[in-house]
């Protein structure tokens, strides 16, 4: 689902949601709840756009991405179990911040962009030990054209 909202003639905003995964109750081995390790995922977009000047367009934008469970090679992107970890419970957030610029003069443009992700990744183990249980997610995202 999106919804795009002209404020302005000079400001848009863009709003969008997705649902990556959903549970659908199967009533497998009489259990309550979602059978297996699949749960509910999501992700929210929201950005704002708006021009600075008539030659120079900024667009910040923020997302939130929510993937319960885990079921290898589904869109809750798990990975195989290793270390002592074990895929049944896994879930994972993410959250993204950032925007693009748009500049251009004349026949000339440039267009940077720049995100930070940031999120975690529970995961249970299969040990007795006591280390940590989840997986901290940070990341750069870094995008420049010109032309």
């Amino acid at each position: 689902m999106t919804l795009i909202t002209a404020l302005t003639p000079t400001v848009k905003n863009t709003f969008a949601f997705a649902q990556i995964d959903e549970c659908n109750f199967r009533g497998r081995d009489n259990a309550p709840g979602c059978p297996g390790t699949n749960r509910d995922s999501y992700a929210i977009v929201d950005s704002l756009e708006f021009a600075v000047t008539d030659r120079l367009t900024a667009k910040p934008t923020f997302s939130y991405a929510n993937f319960g469970g885990a079921n290898t090679g589904t869109g809750s992107m798990a990975t195989p179990a290793r270390g002592g970890f074990s895929q049944d419970t896994r879930n994972s957030w993410r959250a993204t911040i950032g925007g693009d610029l748009r500049w251009t003069s004349g026949p000339w443009s440039f267009e940077p962009t720049f995100h930070y992700q940031f999120g975690e990744q529970d995961l249970s183990r299969t040990d007795t030990t006591t280390q940590a249980r989840d997986v901290d997610i940070h990341a750069w995202i870094v995008d420049v054209t010109g032309g």
